[in-house]
């Protein structure tokens, strides 16, 4: 557990600031059964400790809805490679010295790791939301789904409501392509309509459109989908106080 001690002092937003990052890490943090309560707690005083000390840097906390156990995600962008070089401070030492042993103690296991996001695939708008809902993939090829993707997009991308925010692999134990959708709510989650086949069908036809999703369908491994809703209580972001 003294990975994910190090790994929660450097974590700031989700949300791209005027440029996108040059990567996104996470941390996925499984929390004990019945320590759900404690572990809120321990984040609580761990972040008031930060705030406390100047700590400069910031995270958000995601929430998982769904699937075995409980988990939260831990986000920050790294803006450029270097920021790795300066993850350590006064405050973040401090804090990791008193809070770090109570607040694993209520986890049983983490996964850390590194994404990079593809602007060329991603919605102009910004990706910003209190839930999102994320698809996985693990391809056979990630070069020949990057080639389908890029058909696609390119065709759907400019159309009003399109809302994917696409992240790449940038190795480690993490899936080859995630996409990223952004709401204000569940409410709004459920309202969307946005249906990419339909307007890909639209601009191609109905038979361009069959061969293309046997091609996706056979360049895909594995897919995996679950709603996260953010926790603005154990995020933290002193710049907004």
């Amino acid at each position: 557990m003294k990975k994910l001690a190090v790994l929660l002092f450097i974590l700031p937003l989700l949300c791209f600031a005027q440029e996108p990052p040059a990567m996104v890490e996470m941390v996925e943090v499984d929390v004990k059964f019945g320590h759900e309560p404690s572990f809120y707690k321990a984040m609580t005083e761990y972040n008031a400790c930060l705030k406390e000390n100047n700590w400069d840097g910031s995270y958000e906390a995601w929430w998982r809805r769904q699937g075995e156990g409980t988990q939260v995600v831990f986000v920050r962008d790294i803006m450029t490679y270097g920021d790795l070089d300066n993850d350590s401070s006064e405050a973040s030492e401090k804090c990791q010295n008193d809070h770090m042993p109570d607040l694993t103690s209520h986890s049983r296991a983490y996964r850390s790791s590194y994404m990079v996001p593809l602007t060329d695939w991603s919605a102009s708008t910004p990706p910003v939301g209190k839930v999102v809902n994320v698809m996985n993939f693990d391809v056979h090829d990630p070069f020949t789904f990057g080639e389908i993707i890029q058909e696609i997009v390119g065709t759907v991308k400019d159309a009003e409501g399109y809302n994917a925010h696409w992240l790449g692999s940038k190795g480690g134990d993490t899936h080859d392509f995630s996409v990223v959708f952004f709401y204000d709510s569940f409410a709004e989650m459920g309202e969307d309509r946005f249906n990419p086949w339909a307007i890909y069908a639209k601009k191609h036809g109905e038979e361009k459109l069959k061969k293309m999703r046997s091609k996706l369908t056979a360049s895909i491994k594995n897919v995996t989908e679950f709603m996260y809703q953010l926790d603005e209580t154990i995020s933290y972001r002193p710049s907004e106080d």
